[in-house]
């Protein structure tokens, strides 16, 4: 199998994980993606990575959905990631500024170079005009965007952009999302009170951490292995996300 056909293996659940993960963590959730949700088994047969773990905690919330779920997860998202409702106004700050400026303020150094690759791709419009450009949200956009570059380059044949973009897709998770977004799961994980929340943040950074495994063996030339992200979750990814985008 050469590089272009081992990078189709995955590449469409990958980018399809990556857009959802962005619907979760851009706004409240709404009856959209909780109907798409619902009904969806996410936990796999790795039931005690940290991944599998998250799945499982969302799957016995989504279980259990009660009709007041909206307002509740509404509630929900403001305290983790707004800092609503807390005395000390500490929060799961969705914003990479926050982890690693040495102030711990917003739209410092990484929101300057998030607001250059967005620029640089067409993506700043994606984002509310006021949103920080190193909001999680528009950072697993840009990783999306980055996996479906690489998409067009295998389904066309074309190795070698194929094995740059890889070596983009490893760099930018490296330099950015894993740079932060392990402390950021900690505080989610701190501050949630819903399964739902937990669970996400559970399975956000367990996906990341697979992804890079997935990168690094792309990387390296190896036969081609599991999906980066299971394959029941992400099929109905690619819907929510492709209406989130629309909307």
């Amino acid at each position: 199998m050469n590089l272009c056909e081992d990078y189709l293996e995955s590449a469409e659940n990958r980018q399809n994980f990556y857009g959802l993960l962005a619907c979760i963590y851009r706004k409240e959730a709404d009856a959209l993606l909780l109907e798409g949700m619902k009904g969806l088994a996410f936990a796999g047969e790795d039931a005690e990575s940290l991944f599998g773990r998250g799945a499982c905690e969302l799957d016995a919330y989504l279980g259990g959905l009660q009709p007041n779920a909206r307002t509740d997860l509404a509630v929900d998202y403001a305290r983790v990631f707004l800092g609503a409702g807390i005395a000390t106004s500490e929060a799961a700050y969705p914003y990479e500024s926050v982890y690693t400026s040495e102030d711990h303020l917003v739209m410092q150094e990484a929101h300057d170079a998030m607001g250059a690759l967005l620029r640089s791709s067409g993506l700043a419009c994606k984002g509310s005009p006021n949103e920080p450009a190193d909001h999680i949200a528009l950072e697993l956009d840009y990783m999306a965007h980055l996996v479906g570059q690489g998409l067009c380059a295998a389904e066309a044949g074309n190795g070698e952009a194929v094995s740059s973009s890889v070596a983009s897709q490893l760099a930018f998770l490296r330099e950015h999302l894993l740079n932060w977004v392990p402390s950021f799961a900690h505080d989610v994980e701190r501050y949630a009170e819903t399964g739902f929340y937990r669970g996400i943040g559970k399975m956000t950074l367990g996906f990341l951490e697979m992804d890079e495994g997935e990168l690094r063996r792309l990387s390296d030339g190896g036969e081609s292995g599991e999906d980066a992200a299971p394959a029941g979750e992400v099929a109905v990814g690619a819907a929510l996300w492709a209406e989130g985008a629309a909307s």
